[in-house]
């Protein structure tokens, strides 16, 4: 089942609604700045493994500077956990998956499992 925002009409009416957006003077830089908070995201976690020695960083954060980078990996997990259900992902968060394995990401804590996707190394 294809997800419904690669449908031909939806995509269609999101482009129209991006030039009407840049038209009026708005900024249509909504998916960049989600990569630059990603980006954000994971050279936070590469301080956090180097002050730590590994990339398992707790949900819940006391510590003020990885409070944001808990919720993060949470959120990644879930994206990785929804991909091994089945859930077709872009070619971008494949990559992302690829990135956070290479510097010792565990998708998997405890007793979680994944049943076996591994198209995106």
């Amino acid at each position: 089942k294809e997800p419904l925002n690669n449908h031909p009409d939806v995509q269609l009416r999101l482009r129209e609604r991006m030039k009407m957006l840049k038209s009026i003077g708005l900024d249509s830089s909504l998916g960049q700045d989600r990569r630059a908070k990603w980006e954000e995201q994971f050279a936070l976690l590469l301080r956090y493994r180097e002050a730590y020695g590994h990339c398992d960083v707790p949900t819940i954060y006391t510590n003020e500077e990885y409070r944001s980078l808990g919720r993060w990996v949470s959120s990644q997990r879930m994206n990785h956990r929804r991909f091994c259900d089945g859930e077709r992902v872009s070619e971008e968060l494949r990559s992302r998956f690829r990135r956070l394995m290479d510097v010792g990401f565990n998708f998997v804590i405890g007793s979680g499992r994944c049943k076996g996707r591994a198209e995106h190394r």
